[in-house]
């Protein structure tokens, strides 16, 4: 069977407070190309929710499944963005997200 190789891929944004379970706000929908730096990613989390860069700045990103977190990202570091992180078989293709299949959080620390 062939599955065509997927360069893009929409990926669910929640906002979490202190916890990954202690979700918030409504959820949205960015678009992320496999290997993209978080720097890229992180822009436009800021530019889609336009909140000033000296509040944003305070906030953590994480991969998460459920309510566990799977890998925190640090902007130092710059990671690439995997796909490998977002599904558990990607022949399925996209799964409702809090069901099993991982999520970005935006860590509100206040």
């Amino acid at each position: 069977m062939y599955i065509p190789r997927i360069s893009y891929c929409p990926v669910s944004i929640y906002n979490v407070h202190q916890a990954p379970g202690n979700t918030f706000g409504t959820p949205f929908v960015i678009v992320v190309k496999n290997g993209e730096r978080l720097s890229s990613v992180i822009e436009k989390i800021q530019s889609r929710l336009s909140v000033p860069e000296k509040e944003f700045d305070k906030w953590k990103f994480a991969i998460v499944q459920a309510i566990q977190v799977l890998k925190y990202y640090s902007e130092e570091e710059d990671d690439p963005i995997l796909f490998s992180h977002f599904f558990l078989n990607p022949s399925r293709g996209i799964t409702f997200p809090r069901m099993g299949t991982p999520w970005f959080g935006l860590e509100h620390s206040q």
